[in-house]
Order: structure tokens, then sequence, then C-alpha cells
């Protein structure tokens, strides 16, 4: 059974998946309360199938940004892949992340590559590439802010958006002064592996 609280004041809604689904009502007068049920319609889940170019792949064993607040940042390569392993709520094999707990939403991230090229365009710099705001997945041709609460499936991987993977204050350091704010809205998307598979970058 999966159930939401609400408060007190509104219904308790109770989804029962083996049975007739049923909304519990808390109705009071006075003194006295009681509950009344009422026949909704059955939930179903389902994964949205999504089609978007995977345009870069990369991958870092070590944190650069994590813990070196007021330090400097660490030296760990942000390697570009062809292809990237992915394990059921674990991770990407290879990845700091893999099997990183401290209740962190996800475990995979995403960012547009067309918020690359405007940032490229915004602050002139063009010897940099995507690498720099270490994430995994660079795509195209998806507004990621859409897949925030969406379990979806890329190349045969379900997974869901967990939340906007959110620009911090490092990304004036190593992109330009002014890309954290510029980033705001359009950092990226951090996601959880739903099942193994193989996330490979298409063909260019």
């Amino acid at each position: 059974m999966r159930q939401s609280m609400l408060a007190a004041s509104r219904p308790l809604t109770c989804y029962f998946w083996n049975s007739t689904p049923t909304l519990l009502c808390r109705w009071a007068t006075g003194l006295e309360f009681g509950f009344t049920l009422h026949p909704v319609p059955r939930m179903v889940a389902c994964v949205v199938g999504i089609d978007f170019e995977i345009r870069h792949l990369f991958i870092s064993a070590g944190h650069n940004f994590v813990g070196h607040h007021q330090k400097p940042p660490a030296d760990y390569a942000n390697v570009e892949v062809t292809e990237i392993h992915c394990v059921t709520r674990q991770g990407i094999t290879g990845d700091r992340y893999y099997g990183h707990k401290n209740g962190r939403k996800g475990n995979i991230t995403f960012f547009e590559e067309e918020t690359y090229q405007d940032l490229c365009a915004q602050f002139g710099v063009w010897d940099r590439g995507p690498e720099v705001f270490r994430r995994n997945v660079i795509t195209r041709g998806i507004n990621l802010n859409e897949l925030i609460g969406i379990e979806f499936e890329l190349q045969g991987v379900r997974i869901f958006g967990d939340e906007e993977c959110r620009p911090c204050y490092w990304m004036d350091r190593v992109f330009a002064a002014g890309a954290e704010n510029a980033m705001k809205g359009r950092g990226g998307l951090r996601a959880t592996i739903l099942s193994d598979g193989v996330l490979r970058k298409n063909e260019q």
C-alpha cells in the first residue's frame, strides 16, 4: 500500500494496487468523526520513452569541488568516454558518485549542450569545453527541466529525474565570472539510475 499523508483537515488518500482503489475521507462534526470510502480511478505507473542526442559522456574518479570549500579544487580529470555503464541505484561504473550515500539525490547528471553554447557566447569563452561543468551526460534536443519528477527511458536505461543540478560558485572559477548566476534554472538535471544498461554517445 502506498500512502500519502496530508494535513489533518484534508483527505487521507490511500492507493491499493491489488484491490479496488479508494479515497478515504475524514469528516468531523462537533466531537464526532469518521471516515467515508469513495472509489477513485486506478493509478497506472508509466515510463516516458524519450529520444535526444547524447553529445558527450564524462566520468571522473574523484571530486574537484565537493569538500573543497575555501580550499583549492582538486585535479581529477573529467574524462570523455564513448559509453558509460549504468548500475541500478548505484551510479556509473568508475565515476566519483558510484555507490555514494549521505542522502544525495541522484547518481548521474545531465547538461544541455545548448546552455553550454549560450554561455560561451554570453561570456566570450571559447577555450573551455563542457567537461568543466562536471556533468556526466551532455545532451542536445531536450529541455532537461521537463524531466524533473519524471521516470524516463533512454537507450534502454530507466532513469528518474530528481531535481535541477543547481550551479555553485565554482562555476565562476572554472568557466567565467558570472557563470553561476547565468546558469540558474538551467544547471542541468540530477537523476537516479533505475535499471542496468549502457548509454552511448551518438555518432556526430
